[in-house]
């Protein structure tokens, strides 16, 4: 059985600004002028590869969404830790657009209105177990970083699924959500907007970092919380879990869909959504690099090194069986095919984030696991990431180019059994057996 542990929570302002709900929707890639990341200026770079940083800029230009450069609003302070260990985030670095600030998590997160909730936490950067590895910030052992970086690529996969499910924040059939549990909040854009479309609803979102912003909607919380370990919360208690982009978050995910199980209300929703990151769509656009290509190394050893981390990056956890197992009814599986492509809106903000994400997604596995050099690895990265964005850019090579969302729901049936063990089939209801897989777009 897992371990339990007491969950720490984050007393946020309530004061919510509805123009950072637009700012938060706007948010883009990537300004070609002033200073890269790890605080050099631009002209620093060799000509030859000035501007290729940030290829992506004719992709979806800042002008385009409203976008500056991140580095020309970052403190000098904040310059100065990022190349603290001599070793740059990127070479040369993409830019991200800054953050709003309602984003920015300043450390630490007890203020004078929080004293009374000293003996109850205290968030600071060494209790959250915050790590610095090759100029990127991470927490505990999970594979992606945290950073200010990583918070505007999570930015961008929040509208990029507002795109592909029509604006809607939810595909599972709730009706009047009273309570809502969102696992692996990451900057909380979901749970905000959730708030903001069911304002009679508690939403709850939890993560092991404290990235949350401090400005929320009233019904909005945040908890510091691992959900690896045993859910010390009520059961039977929610109206919808929500899961997104969680791929290689978990070694164990049978006991995550146990543990959501029993804290969702009968009746109650489960749904989990990820990309598909080894079909038929992502396997197109790596054909396109030639076989000795840093590209097919990074596939292959990124792979490998997830298998030994013991936190497989694939669909595996996107497996109906794990549901119904777990007890779950009226399991449904959905694809949406996205197209790769510089005219559809919602492929294009795919695009940015993964090539924007490529060292986020590689740097800390791939140099714990595989033995890579971290400023090779970061060149391989740039390479790889210059070489799809022009891919996406060429009518021809981008004809067919696609990239697959798949959205898993199940509910809990009406009048579960009492579930004796949290390795058995609770479910009362005969066991029924999922929909074929529903494809939405166009291939």
């Amino acid at each position: 059985m897992a371990k339990s542990r007491r969950t720490k929570k984050r007393k946020a302002s309530r004061q919510h600004d509805p123009q950072r709900s637009l700012d938060r929707n706007t948010m883009s890639t990537l300004s070609t002028e002033g200073q890269t990341s790890d605080g050099a200026l631009s002209s620093d770079v060799p000509e030859s590869e000035q501007g290729t940083g940030t290829e992506l800029t004719s992709v979806a230009g800042s002008e385009e969404y409203g976008m500056t450069s991140v580095s020309s609003t970052r403190d000098a302070d904040d310059r100065e830790s990022d190349v603290s260990d001599g070793v740059s985030t990127f070479a040369p670095p993409s830019e991200y657009p800054s953050i709003v600030t309602a984003y920015r998590s300043e450390m630490p997160y007890v203020t004078d209105q929080d004293v009374e909730m000293a003996s109850t936490r205290s968030l600071t950067e060494q209790d959250l177990d915050y790590r610095w590895i090759h100029g990127r910030r991470y927490c505990q052992t999970y594979y992606m970083p945290n950073d200010e970086y990583e918070q505007c690529r999570l930015s961008l996969l929040h509208r990029t699924f507002l795109e592909i499910f029509g604006g809607e924040v939810c595909t599972a059939p709730i009706q009047n959500p009273q309570k809502v549990l969102d696992i692996g909040t990451g900057i909380g854009e979901w749970a905000m907007a959730f708030s903001d479309r069911y304002p009679g609803c508690e939403v709850i979102g939890t993560d092991i970092s404290a990235i949350q912003p401090t400005s929320v909607p009233a019904n909005c919380f945040f908890e510091i919380d691992d959900a690896e370990l045993e859910w010390e919360r009520e059961a039977d208690s929610f109206d919808l879990v929500h899961m997104r982009d969680l791929m290689g978050a978990f070694r164990d995910w049978p006991f995550i869909y146990q543990q959501a199980y029993k804290v969702l209300k009968p009746g109650g929703w489960l749904e989990i959504a990820d990309f598909d990151n080894s079909g038929s769509g992502v396997k197109s656009i790596v054909s396109n690099f030639p076989p000795d290509s840093d590209m097919h190394r990074l596939a292959a050893e990124l792979v490998t090194a997830a298998n030994k981390s013991g936190r497989q990056r694939n669909l595996h956890h996107v497996n109906p069986v794990f549901l119904t197992d777990a007890g779950f009814v009226d399991v449904k599986i959905t694809e949406h095919v996205i197209p790769i492509n510089i005219e559809a809106n919602e492929g294009k903000l795919w695009l940015i984030a993964c090539v924007d994400g490529m060292e986020a997604l590689t740097l800390r596995l791939l140099t714990q696991y595989m033995g890579w050099e971290p400023q090779k690895l970061k060149e391989a990265c740039y390479n790889v990431a210059r070489d799809i964005s022009r891919i996406a850019r060429d009518p021809i090579k981008s004809k067919g180019l696609n990239i697959k969302v798949r959205v898993m729901i199940g509910r809990k049936p009406m009048n579960p059994k009492p579930n004796k063990d949290t390795t058995g089939k609770p479910g009362e209801e005969p066991e029924r057996k999922p929909e074929d897989v529903a494809r939405e777009g166009n291939e």
